[in-house]
């Protein structure tokens, strides 16, 4: 399974083409459109990423369910990642939702490949040694990116997403290139895993006094070290 994913939205279009992403992609996800069927969705069921809009009917009365929605999952799992989408391309409105710990955003209207690319980079921060170190490292500095890219004066619409989109792709392949460095560390663990149990195999039928032993154990200690 690639992982779960909850969508929530109350506009009936975009949980369409949500969810038929999601399925054409062999995600497992469930979709619903506001914010007290969500919470019970939260503390039901488990989820790996919810996606949300920001702007919607609050059960406060407020605009702000994604928000609410935000703040209850961090309470339920406070590992899981929350993407929020927004119509407002407001620098300002973003940094909110990372702050209240959003793990990204993604702007209305937003291309199929951006939103399944964004899905695909979350899923890989998740299955990183330290996926919880690694979740909160991208989300600041991503968080920093938009903070930084706010301070550079006003911008035109067009330019200022561009900007963050760029600045976004430099830091997934970043992280693309930690999780290859990471694999690599998996597998030598594995051969050094080996190793071990190979000489440990030797060990047992050279039997107790033979003098190969000292050496053995001495190589076995190695590996067990860097395993």
């Amino acid at each position: 399974m690639k992982g779960r994913v909850l969508v929530i939205d109350d506009e009936k279009e975009i949980r369409r083409i949500v969810s038929e992403t999601l399925r054409i992609h062999e995600y497992e996800f469930e979709v619903t459109d506001g914010v007290v069927p969500a919470l019970k969705l939260i503390k039901d069921k488990s989820f790996d990423i919810i996606i949300t809009d920001k702007n919607m009917p609050s059960f406060k009365g407020n605009q702000e369910g994604g928000l609410d929605i935000l703040r209850f999952a961090k309470t339920i799992n406070p590992n899981i990642a929350v993407v929020m989408m927004t119509g407002y391309a407001s620098i300002e409105s973003v940094i909110e939702a990372m702050r209240y710990g959003a793990f990204d955003f993604l702007i209305k209207p937003f291309t199929i490949s951006s939103l399944i690319k964004k899905i695909d980079t979350i899923r890989a921060c998740q299955a990183f040694l330290t996926p919880e170190k690694m979740m909160n490292l991208y989300k600041s500095v991503l968080l920093e990116i938009v903070e930084d890219s706010g301070k550079s004066g006003k911008q035109e619409k067009a330019g200022r997403e561009s900007q963050l989109e760029t600045l976004r792709a430099e830091l997934d392949y970043l992280f693309n290139r930690i999780k290859s460095f990471e694999q690599t560390i998996l597998e030598q663990r594995k051969i050094l895993n080996s190793i071990t149990t190979g000489l440990d195999d030797i060990s047992n039928k050279l039997g107790p006094g033979n003098t190969l032993q000292p050496s053995l154990r001495q190589l076995m200690d190695i590996s067990r070290r860097y395993s």
